[in-house]
């Protein structure tokens, strides 16, 4: 028997990218749960959807909960979970790249930031584990399955976009 499960993230950032994964590689269904996921409505916490019990699991960050604290109240809801060790970020460029190659990116960075070694030092581990990384998510996702995430993604964040900007 299948079990519908509501995620709701606060919003959608590359830092989810683990919970994005579970959810695009079919491992929930593998556990009998049908994900639905959402992006909250802007200014609004995915801790509300727990609150209002519409949502069974959120996804947010536990800077969500600095309010209350600041305020000497209780935070609605307790962070239980790491999803991921690093910043999410997203590569840009100003126009496509054949050419592209880690090495490239980090020879870019190093230069950057050739003022700090420690930053430069975290660019090169980053860098090192990053390709590794990719490789094993891309394994353990049917191919099919990340395409139909991905398109339905697209949609999802098209049609935010068209109502934010409308």
């Amino acid at each position: 028997m299948t079990q519908d499960i509501s995620i709701q993230f606060t919003r959608f950032s590359a830092f989810y990218s683990p919970l994005i994964a579970t959810i695009a590689g079919g491992f929930l269904g593998e556990e009998g749960l049908r994900p639905r996921h959402s992006v909250s409505a802007p200014g609004t916490s995915a801790i509300a959807g727990l609150l209002d019990g519409s949502v069974h699991v959120a996804q947010s960050a536990p800077s969500q909960g600095f309010g209350p604290l600041e305020q000497g109240k209780t935070p609605p809801a307790l962070h239980f979970a790491q999803i991921n060790e690093m910043d999410g970020f997203f590569l840009v460029g100003r126009g496509a790249e054949p050419q592209f190659t880690w090495d490239r990116l980090k020879r870019a960075l190093n230069r950057m930031y050739r003022d700090d070694a420690g930053v430069q030092e975290l660019v090169d581990q980053f860098l090192l584990d990053m390709p590794h990384s990719l490789d094993q998510v891309y394994a353990r996702i049917p191919g099919e399955k990340l395409a139909a995430y991905q398109q339905q993604t697209l949609a999802e964040t098209l049609a935010l976009a068209r109502e934010l900007l409308a």
